[in-house]
């Protein structure tokens, strides 16, 4: 069932008061009109003690250096962007954090400015591991300090991208692609007025030209095999830029078959300029891309502890408060009692697929019961969600590894099962993870139609990219055989006598 724009704008609500960044909106006196509860925790108070009153009655310490960036804003309708600044919170008086500022005019039809919107995001962990980061390369060349300055910031920007501060939110038909829902933050993404978006093609007649054939079937194909998946490819905007995106795309289905899309689009232009670099850099260049690594992870980590341990227990709570009110209502009215089976439904699919999203992020079982059943739940998974068969052999002796290398198996194997996916027609996929003193070796291997390994599979997507990437750090290898009619077989090999690169 496709949902309205009511309870899109609903759902995107609760994600705007529940959001890990700091997001308010000002009226033209600045009197606060919303905010959310990250931000108010950070002043000191509960949203509610916000509404109605002025910066300068909630924070008269402050106030005077935050009143003339919004009165600017209001005054020359112009957004302020990425301001950074380094300041104590009322919440932790004692800490001096960093933060990153932006603010924007919210204009009515007529163009006039009636309030300000402001988003707040808090970078004093990256700020603290910059400062380490740089200390500790000191005696590198201006090079390479302007290599890790480009990889901070793009570390912020994933991290902006993991918090949803510039995500597009999208439904569409799956049957003909045709967007039913686009959030305003799609003109800021490519140009286009938003109205457009809605115009019949729209998104396969923007898609770069080299990249459109591979996005429509990789969709088509995943959206018939998949509940969740995510791929990148450019986008052309309204003025000419190559914009590289990355679609996270969960799937409704309806009798077995696709219906509606639902997803995220996130700019990933910069994070792919810095990876372009990254492949051609030395020992010092794969240090830093290894710490940008670990901190992708980290966020991810967060992110899925606070999905499995807050927003999936409400969301039980809220299945077992709406059974409880169905179980009162029952039996008085037909259409009532659909309506409360739905809704109760729709809650549970809602949990399962928020408990999914966070297994996706970081597999927990990783830390808790090591790589080997790591990969043994997720083979099962892969099964339960494709139906395609996964013979697994497990040669894993007592062997210590670190936990970054049994995170990159890990995520390798995630995105070898994705590939094998696309090759459909595979009979089966086997699954090797071998180990012993010297070397730690995984192994995936399909019956699927296979393909001829270039360039141009090289380069798309998380991919085999992302693969070798992960290998390099550790000095290890990958190796790609495939050959079409006969299957496809990725091999990573991991040296456990060297260190990380």
């Amino acid at each position: 069932m496709q949902r309205s724009s009511e309870e899109n704008l609903a759902s995107l609500a609760r994600s705007y008061i529940n959001a890990p960044m700091g997001l308010c909106y000002l009226d033209l006196n600045l009197r606060y009109v919303h905010i959310n509860k990250w931000l108010a925790a950070i002043n000191g108070f509960s949203p509610e003690d916000h509404i109605g009153k002025t910066i300068m009655q909630m924070l008269p310490e402050v106030a005077a250096g935050i009143e003339p960036i919004f009165r600017q804003v209001i005054e020359t309708g112009q957004p302020i962007l990425r301001k950074t600044i380094a300041t104590p919170t009322p919440a932790e008086p004692n800490i001096i954090r960093h933060f990153i500022q932006n603010y924007y005019p919210d204009k009515n039809e007529d163009g006039l400015v009636v309030g300000v919107a402001c988003s707040i995001e808090d970078i004093t962990d990256l700020k603290w591991a910059e400062e380490g980061l740089l200390a500790a390369q000191e005696s590198l060349e201006r090079r390479v300090q302007q290599r890790t300055k480009e990889l901070n910031q793009a570390n912020e920007q994933l991290r902006s991208l993991l918090e949803s501060t510039k995500a597009v939110p999208w439904v569409a038909d799956a049957r003909t692609w045709r967007f039913t829902y686009v959030g305003p933050k799609a003109l800021e993404l490519l140009g286009y007025p938003i109205e457009d978006w809605y115009d019949r093609d729209f998104w396969p007649k923007h898609i770069h030209p080299d990249d459109r054939q591979y996005a429509l079937d990789y969709c088509l194909e995943s959206s018939k095999s998949m509940e969740h998946y995510e791929f990148e490819y450019r986008m052309i905007a309204s003025d000419g830029r190559e914009v590289w995106l990355l679609d996270i795309v969960n799937v409704q289905l309806a009798d077995g078959e696709p219906v509606t899309l639902r997803g995220f689009m996130f700019d990933i232009t910069e994070r792919k300029l810095i990876e372009h670099k990254l492949q051609a850099s030395q020992r010092e260049a794969r240090r830093l891309a290894r710490k940008l690594l670990t901190a992708q992870e980290v966020e991810r980590k967060k992110i899925a502890r606070e999905l499995h341990d807050d927003l999936t227990q409400r969301l039980a709570s809220l299945a077992v408060d709406a059974s409880v009110v169905h179980g009162k209502l029952n039996g008085l009215s037909p259409p009532i009692d659909d309506a409360m089976t739905d809704l109760t439904v729709k809650i549970r699919k809602l949990s399962s697929d928020v408990n999914q999203l966070s297994r996706q992020l970081h597999p927990s079982i990783l830390d808790d019961l090591g790589l080997s059943k790591a990969i043994e739940s997720e083979c099962d998974q892969f099964n339960k969600l494709t139906g395609m068969p996964v013979e697994l052999d497990l040669q894993f002796n007592s062997v210590t590894i670190s936990n970054e290398m049994a995170l990159s198996a890990y995520r390798i194997l995630q995105e070898s099962l994705r590939t094998s996916v696309r090759h459909a027609n595979a009979a089966n996929i086997r699954v090797t993870l071998s180990a012993d003193a010297k070397e730690l070796a995984l192994r995936v291997a399909d019956t699927g139609v296979g393909f001829v390994p270039n360039d141009d599979h090289e380069r798309r997507g998380l991919g085999l990219v992302s693969m070798r990437e992960r290998v390099g750090l550790f000095n290890g290898t990958l190796i790609v055989d495939s050959k079409p009619g006969v299957g496809t077989s990725i091999e990573a090999r991991f040296p456990l006598e060297k260190g990380p690169a």
